[in-house]
């Protein structure tokens, strides 16, 4: 394994990390975060035993998809009557 220092600089990270996190703990976080996934070699393993051999209609799902999403919404503006 070859390790790199990220040395704390200047630059503003902006929104992509959390206010008062450092270039480290956020390369840091990064790193953790990509090594806590799934390789794409099992991923396509994983999606290559278990393909899907007949079609199917996706509208029901994306109706209801939709539903939850707009009730959502309703309930963060204060709608009550969902």
């Amino acid at each position: 394994m070859e390790f790199q220092r990220v040395p704390n600089g200047d630059g503003e990270l902006g929104e992509a990390a959390e206010p008062g996190v450092d270039l480290s703990a956020y390369v840091k976080g990064l790193i953790q975060r990509d090594l806590a996934r799934i390789s794409i070699g099992d991923w396509l393993e994983d999606v290559l035993e278990d393909p899907i051999d007949e079609a199917f209609d996706t509208a029901p799902a994306v109706e209801e998809s939709r539903r939850e999403r707009d009730t959502r919404i309703r309930e963060s503006l204060g709608d009550t009557s969902c």
